[in-house]
């Protein structure tokens, strides 16, 4: 699964553990909890896609019992893109202009405030014995 915000940009792997971590496990229905985990994804996508790390596997080599992993070194999935040789020129350019458009600090504070909101939202939509009203 990948999160598209824009043309060019994506959520690089690991997207249900992401998902999972920011959003949580509880059942998200109906039109207002969409809207609110729009405005969640509006600013989590570009701050994964800009600042957050991710270390990739280069190796895996079993010695005995014991797996040896070996790791690249951690780079976001932005500065992999413009490290790549696969991207054209005009690409990259585009990438660096779209980094230079985001506060990484402000989208930090901006998901914060929004998960805050959905997670209000998701509990005044159940009932204080935990069960979802019936609709």
């Amino acid at each position: 699964m990948t999160i598209a915000c824009g043309p060019l940009v994506r959520v690089e792997q690991k997207n249900g553990a992401c998902v999972r971590e920011y959003i949580g496990y509880d059942r998200l229905e109906g039109a207002g909890l969409k809207v609110r985990l729009a405005t969640v994804y509006r600013s989590l996508v570009p701050l994964l896609n800009f600042s957050m790390p991710t270390m990739k596997l280069e190796s895996n080599v079993t010695v005995g019992s014991k797996a040896i992993k070996t790791y690249d070194e951690p780079r976001s999935p932005c500065q992999r893109l413009l490290e790549s040789d696969a991207l054209p020129p005009e690409v990259k350019a585009e990438l660096s202009r779209s980094y230079g458009l985001y506060n990484l600090v402000q989208l930090q504070h901006n998901v914060k405030k929004a998960l805050l909101a959905l997670r209000e939202a998701l509990a005044a939509q159940t009932t204080p014995s935990g069960r979802e009203p019936a609709t």
